[in-house]
């Protein structure tokens, strides 16, 4: 007699946030086989994340069944799910940063009170156990700071394995990783089917969800509204069906100008883990310049300096002719850079505070007359910012922690676009963004550009990086080790070669 292949079943789904009235699910169904890999797929807000957290015990549903090898289960915490074997791997990583790899894994035995039964020692000889099984190798005395967002990641699958789940949750996995990691991800999957294990990918990326998943289905406004069986979906099928249409912007343009309107000269600083410098670039009028590179590679710390946030040790950098190297943030801010952080929710917005406070948090000095904020000038222009950005919600003066993931971070790309900065760095601004939301962000930057302003991209997703930018950098370690002028001759092929072939120890490790 054959194991019946249904797993587990989501059935008419319903979730509505109390504390906004938002509608997050209206109806959604899932069907787990087990031993494959699921693919959910859907728009910023369209409740994938939410369905989720149901099966895993941390929202309640306000109406619907869950069927666990078919019989019904009641799932109401996060002991429920691991009872049966479901974990989560959230988008934003639960660990302490100050602990090792292996304290962290260890904690989750900790949490079930088994400390009696095991110590740390033994428990790293089992979790050396699931990485030979697994493939997943990581460094268990390294601290977790000092890994890369790829160990991150692998380091929360192994907390999960190390609870004995056999159902796995993967929210956006592969959001920040560069393309050659997202890849080694997705053989991390596969390595898990073989196992035995079920997976949920929740993703965006519709070419990862063709490429590993067995089945697919897609979430619509909280509903859902494809569910594929046997057949293997196209990229323009999902992509309809997700966003109800397939254009994505990917048209480059050529600037003009040769006015320098940023120059960096020898610049040095140092990061938690490396020496970064000297570096030396420009930018000219109405360019677009990327910035490329594997985990680590100092990006991340360049623009920071170059916005303020980090200090240096040497260098020089000028704007527009003038020396800003010791100018503080807001003076920066004021003379026309804006910025997108890469750490979108924790530096770039407050998630206590509104959609209407955090738009105007750094440009407040519009709506004050005489110290006093003009709520009528600031509610108008908030409402047709919100409606410009096809940001989801039911009020400007609903909190940014009601908002799903998407839809926060285009508050944040609102409120630096709209000040209209003469230069915009941005560190992987489309990272979680559905499609409709890439193409919206894609016109919005090249709109930019077409009224003379500069974008410095810093972008793990290469395709990206060569639709859209003039010049292409790529970093490793803390060092430019190329240039591109960004014509046809140049490919992924040729930017990976570049990444790879100074690397003297693989991130693939």
């Amino acid at each position: 007699m054959t194991e019946t292949k249904i797993y587990l079943e989501m059935r008419d789904i319903h979730k509505i946030f109390s504390v906004n009235k938002t509608k997050a699910l209206d109806g959604a169904n899932l069907i787990l086989e087990k031993g494959t890999i699921h693919a959910l797929l859907g728009e910023n807000g369209a409740g994938k994340t939410t369905l989720m957290r149901i099966l895993c015990g941390l929202e309640r549903m306000d109406r619907g069944q869950i069927f666990y090898e078919g019989k019904p289960v009641t799932v109401r915490n996060l002991n429920d799910a691991r009872k049966l074997g479901i974990a989560m791997v959230h988008q934003h990583f639960n660990l302490i940063e100050d602990f090792t790899a292996l304290e962290n894994i260890f904690l989750q035995r900790i949490s079930s009170k088994c400390l009696t039964s095991c110590n740390l020692k033994s428990a790293e000889q089992e979790i050396g156990e699931i990485m030979k099984q697994t493939n997943l190798v990581l460094d268990l005395r390294k601290k977790t700071k000092d890994l890369s967002v790829e160990e991150k990641q692998k380091l929360e699958i192994l907390k999960a394995l190390y609870m004995k789940a056999e159902l796995l949750i993967l929210d956006e996995p592969t959001s920040y990783l560069a393309e050659i990691e997202s890849e080694q991800l997705l053989k991390v999957m596969r390595n898990l089917k073989k196992l035995g294990k079920t997976i949920v990918f929740i993703t965006h990326e519709i070419t990862d969800a063709i490429s590993v998943a067995d089945h697919v289905t897609v979430l619509r406004k909280g509903r859902t509204v494809y569910s594929s069986k046997d057949e293997k979906p196209s990229f323009e099928k999902l992509a309809y069906l997700m966003a109800g249409e397939t254009n994505v912007v990917r048209s480059k343009r050529r600037h003009n100008s040769q006015k320098i309107l940023l120059k960096v000269d020898r610049l040095t600083l140092k990061s938690e883990r490396q020496l970064i410098g000297p570096i030396s670039f420009d930018i000219r009028e109405g360019e677009i310049v990327g910035i490329t590179g594997f985990t680590f590679n100092g990006a991340v710390e360049i623009l920071e300096a170059i916005t303020g946030m980090r200090k240096i040790l040497s260098g020089k950098i000028e704007f527009q002719g003038v020396d800003i190297t010791f100018k503080n943030i807001k003076e920066r801010r004021k003379v026309g850079l804006a910025y997108i952080p890469q750490q979108k929710t924790q530096i770039g917005l407050s998630l206590q505070l509104s959609i209407a406070d955090n738009l105007i948090v750094t440009n407040y000095e519009k709506f004050s007359h005489f110290g006093w904020l003009s709520l009528k000038e600031l509610e108008a222009w908030s409402n047709r910012v919100v409606k410009k950005y096809q940001i989801k919600a039911d009020s400007i003066w609903q909190t940014i922690e009601t908002l799903s993931g998407g839809n926060q971070q285009r508050v944040l790309l609102a409120r630096e676009l709209e000040i209209k900065p003469k230069l915009f760095i941005a560190s992987n601004p489309t990272a979680g963004l559905d499609l409709r939301s890439v193409s919206l962000l894609r016109k919005a930057l090249l709109r930019l550009c077409e009224e003379g302003s500069s974008i410095l991209l810093y972008s793990t997703d290469l395709e990206e990086i060569l639709d859209l930018c003039d010049r292409i950098f790529v970093l490793s370690k803390g060092t430019l080790v190329e240039e591109f002028v960004n014509d046809s001759s140049v490919t992924k092929a040729k930017l990976i070669e570049a990444m790879l072939s100074h690397e003297k120890d693989s991130v693939l490790a």
